[in-house]
């Protein structure tokens, strides 16, 4: 049980570091008048419809006279197609077609492109439904800032870490990762970030079914504070039951979590 817990410290320990070091990196990204550093050619936000957009965009407008988010960025607020929601997946698709006709095909494969989903409606947070989540200000730092300036500066090292291509968040969730290792996401392909969790919160999220179970478990169980692996997933499941899940071979009972 102190093994146990002396792990969970460190671990805890460790992303602290990770997330202090990014503040401090996002810092100097605003102050640095000098050459541009390798970050975001674009960020992408997406919007419910064309009067959140007007918001969205005014809201930016103000965040760049403040210099509270990068000058050099190039910043695009997409709505969501009128008519019938067609979700973040086809928000997605709505988003590189923009991309694709406004500024040619080879954009996309020249660009390092962020994409954050923000246009959903908020109806478990009443008071963000109009600015949305993506505007939601949080007391972590020595200023307040915005749910915006807390993805650019968690995904930070996103951008060294790939060649081109776009990488898509969520404008809800910050996403605390160890940041060192040999690890990136130069392969071709589809590449997605996933975290060991309980079997309880798993059933209500996206799991992947990896092709092998027990090596990159052991070696995250073994030292918790270790960077990133990367492992081949056989398929992914979205919000499946329990018995769906064990069935399928993502659970591992005699390692608890």
């Amino acid at each position: 049980m102190l093994i146990l817990h002396r792990r969970v410290q460190l671990l805890q320990m460790t992303l602290v570091d990770c997330t202090r070091e990014k503040f401090s990196k996002y810092e100097q990204l605003l102050n640095d008048a000098g050459q541009k550093p390798e970050f975001w050619d674009v960020v992408v936000i997406t919007a419910r419809d064309d009067s959140q957009k007007s918001i969205f965009d005014y809201q930016i407008s103000l965040k760049k006279q403040r210099h509270e988010v990068p000058s050099f960025v190039k910043y695009i607020v997409i709505s969501d197609p009128p008519g019938v929601k067609v979700g973040s997946g086809g928000s997605t698709l709505h988003c590189l077609e923009y991309l694709a006709n406004n500024f040619g095909q080879h954009s996309l494969s020249q660009w390092k492109v962020l994409i954050i989903h923000a246009g959903g409606f908020s109806q478990r947070f009443p008071s963000q439904s109009v600015l949305g989540k993506v505007f939601l200000t949080l007391p972590c730092s020595k200023y307040p800032i915005q749910m915006l300036e807390a993805l650019l500066m968690m995904y930070i090292s996103i951008p060294g870490k790939m060649n081109y291509g776009v990488f898509i968040a969520a404008s809800d969730v910050i996403f605390l990762f160890n940041e060192k290792g040999n690890w990136d996401f130069r392969v071709p392909g589809f590449v997605a970030i996933a975290h060991p969790a309980s079997l309880k919160l798993a059933k209500n999220h996206g799991v992947f079914i990896l092709e092998d179970m027990i090596s990159p478990w052991g070696k995250y169980r073994s030292d918790p504070s270790s960077p990133a692996m990367v492992a081949t997933p056989k398929c992914f499941l979205h919000k499946q039951t329990a018995e769906v899940l064990k069935h399928k071979d993502s659970y591992l009972p005699t390692v608890p979590i």
